[in-house]
């Protein structure tokens, strides 16, 4: 095995050595030619969805009218970055296997409309109702994507799908699968996010339906971690190396049914410019999470104080929810979008020994103001009554445009809102572990950022207060903190051009103003690149490498039996520089990666951690295709 990777590694190595040589030449080539300075600008600009955008149109439901252009993802910033916990900026930790329950490294709060389980580690991976999208298009547009790695259960695809058929109706399919065999014993993941919608929109008619179904099913089984974390550098063979659970599985799924039906009050009239509906919205959601571990005997202790019985450990809850909703949206072309309506959220909520039923209504708002093209404003606001009354949420943003290339993008948000389930309940083996009333959750987030598009540069901040911010202590039980609980982040970020090299820096600066959850101090990521076109310019490529690296003192634990990242201050983590060597390159609509990762194993007997106990991978293979077709 080592000789394989050995030889893996060397052949990376000889092949981006190739690949720089040639872009070198390439590159003194195509300074003698003399092209128009801004044509080069275009071909290496770090905007490549605009070279890759074709002449079709998405909208949603939030707003029919609201035509966006559809952008494929091409060469990308993050395109090598199959993982979705680090093809962004603000990435995730997780335990160590793509897939696998996951928490952010900047703590960021959002508004949140209904009641929820609050069981949310394999969020990152999930499809909503908000990512729906559909097509206006002449002609069936294809986006197909694969990542594999050294083994065939090590895989990611895609699939969006989009094709109109007679009577004005347009079908719409968006899937993801990720299945990730971890190098440990017990440990494997298996995400699967569908999304399917039609849309019916005649335009001899006032009538447009919409009906959309999406399912999400996270499976993991978890091994709890390794016993000994400083033995990483002696057991070379991973199958080998103890860990606390041997039979410790759960299983979050979520499905919902979604029918929209919009009635244009305005199709019929002279003045077209004003567009006014009523809209009626059913939704059907159903979200179960199941933790089992059959097999206690040998981890008795690694479950402290949680209850086991005598045919293991069993965590079950179920809540389905039937939404109805009722809007009026109303509209003056691109300046200005409203819509105002109520919601009834009836939930029932499946305990094992127990269920009980909950009631919601809500007032709801949401709109955007364009002023010009220079300030546009967005706001998503809720209001509680009855049984919910006096909690709320308002989700505000504002893009104020200086230049084309320049401006401030700011943000605001400010919330009541209740404890979810597992804040305030948990029932284990149908014994009631805790129940407690918690207090209302309130919480106030400012955020600014300046950019420039034409220097590629960027830098903003966040500050958010939280009072009765709920956390989960060492020993599993979810704590009110009855203070003001202060987070604040600054990050920076630039991206550097010359000629054939470009460099792409990101980093943050967060602190708490009490320990509350193990967020990160400090986090850095850079990568150094050959980036332009070769081969005649028939082809962009780039190949290079990129660094990471995390300065978090204290990483969170990871309890299976909640879905919960617990809070550790007793156990330290050291910093650890991640190196990973890649190449890619995109030729027409097909665009592939080749990527060796976490280099550093060669040349450093020392782990990477970003959740106690749990090893990130070791040094391995990976390679990735995407390709779109239109027709």
């Amino acid at each position: 095995m080592l000789n394989k990777i050995n030889k893996i590694y060397l052949s990376f190595g000889f092949m981006l050595c190739i690949t720089i040589s040639s872009n070198a030449q390439k590159t003194i080539q195509g300074n003698q030619s003399q092209e128009p300075r801004q044509k080069d600008r275009e071909v290496v600009n770090e905007d490549p969805e605009k070279i890759d955008s074709i002449n079709i149109t998405t909208y949603s439901l939030s707003n029919l009218n609201v035509q966006d252009t559809f952008k494929t993802k091409g060469l990308t910033k993050y395109f090598q970055q199959y993982d979705p916990a680090r093809n962004r900026d603000f990435e995730y930790g997780n335990l160590g296997n793509m897939g696998s329950a996951a928490y952010p490294l900047v703590l960021d709060l959002h508004t949140q409309i209904g009641y929820t389980l609050g069981i949310n580690q394999y969020k990152l991976y999930q499809k909503t109702e908000d990512d729906i999208k559909f097509f206006n298009q002449k002609s069936p547009v294809s986006e197909l994507y694969f990542s594999g790695g050294e083994s065939q259960a090590d895989l990611r695809v895609k699939a969006l799908f989009s094709k109109n058929f007679a009577n004005d109706v347009n079908w719409v399919i968006d899937y993801d699968r990720i299945s990730q065999a971890g190098i440990y014993i017990n440990q494997k993941v298996k995400q699967t996010s569908f999304l399917t919608g039609i849309a019916y929109t005649p335009k001899k008619s006032n009538l447009s339906l919409f009906v959309n179904y999406l399912i999400n099913a996270s499976v993991e089984k978890i091994n709890g971690g390794v016993i000994d974390p400083s033995l990483i550098s002696q057991i070379s063979l991973r199958k080998n190396y103890p860990v606390h659970l041997s039979d410790a599985e759960d299983r979050l799924q979520n499905q919902g049914i979604f029918l929209n039906a919009f009635y244009d009050l305005e199709k019929d009239s002279s003045n077209s410019e004003f567009k006014t509906s009523v809209q009626y919205e059913m939704a059907y959601f159903n979200e179960f999470f199941r933790f089992t571990d059959p097999s206690i005997s040998n981890d008795s202790l690694y479950y402290k104080n949680f209850y086991l019985g005598d045919r293991g450990l069993r965590h079950y809850v179920n809540q389905r929810r039937i939404r109805n909703s009722v809007f009026f949206n109303n509209s003056f072309k691109e300046y200005y979008n409203f819509k105002t309506g109520i919601s009834y959220d009836y939930n029932f909520l499946n305990l094992s020994s127990q269920s009980r039923a909950i009631n919601d209504v809500y007032l709801r708002f949401n709109g955007t103001i364009n002023l010009k093209k220079k300030l546009i404003i967005n706001g998503d606001v809720y209001y509680g009554l009855l049984n919910v009354a006096n909690q709320f949420g308002i989700d505000a943003n504002a893009q104020l445009s200086l230049t084309k290339q320049q401006g401030f993008n700011f943000g605001f948000k400010s919330s009541r809102m209740r404890a979810s389930y597992i804040q305030e309940e948990l029932i284990l083996n149908e014994e009631v572990f805790y129940n407690k009333d918690q207090n209302k959750i309130f919480f106030q987030s400012l955020s600014a950022e300046y950019y420039n598009n034409k220097l590629h540069f960027k830098i903003g901040g966040k500050l958010q207060n939280i009072l009765n911010y709920i956390y989960f202590d060492d020993s599993g039980d979810p704590i009110s903190h009855d203070k003001i609980y202060n987070v604040s982040l600054l990050y920076f970020g630039n991206d550097i051009k010359y000629k054939s090299l470009m460099i792409e820096n990101f980093l943050f600066i967060q602190n708490q103003s009490e320990i509350l959850t193990n967020l990160p101090k400090a986090f850095t990521k850079n990568s150094v690149s050959f980036y332009g076109n070769v081969f005649k310019k028939k082809m962009l490529l780039k190949a290079g490498f990129d660094f990471r690296y995390i300065i978090n003192e204290y990483l969170p634990y990871y309890s299976p039996i909640t879905g919960q990242f617990e809070l550790n201050t007793s156990t330290t983590n050291k910093a650890y520089p991640l190196i990973d060597g890649r190449i890619s390159f995109k030729v027409s609509s097909f665009t592939t990666f080749a990527k060796y990762e976490n280099l550093t194993s060669f040349f450093s007997d020392q782990g990477e951690f970003m959740v106690l106990n749990y090893p990130q991978f070791d040094a391995r293979f990976r390679f990735g295709i995407q390709w779109n077709l239109w027709n």
